[in-house]
């Protein structure tokens, strides 16, 4: 999976509200630890981590484009 593939099911999440008790942090976060759980694990409890964000995590969202493709501890596997 892309970075851009994530954005995009993360970007479907929030317009239709499928988690409505979740921030837009709280979403954006949750997803990533399924789909690309080394990263999340990357920016969990620092700056980055935009679990507890209301709003779009913009700085966040540039970091992980950045990193997508990076090798990670905990990468799950696409297939």
């Amino acid at each position: 999976m892309t970075f851009q593939e994530f954005y995009e099911i993360y970007e479907r999440a929030v317009i239709n509200n499928t988690y409505p008790d979740w921030r837009k942090g709280q979403t954006l976060f949750n997803m990533l630890t399924f789909h690309n759980p080394g990263l999340a694990n990357q920016i969990r409890g620092s700056e980055l981590d935009p679990f507890y964000l209301n709003d779009e995590p913009n700085v966040c969202l540039a970091f992980l484009a950045y990193n997508w493709e990076k090798p990670t501890e905990y990468r799950q596997s696409d297939g």
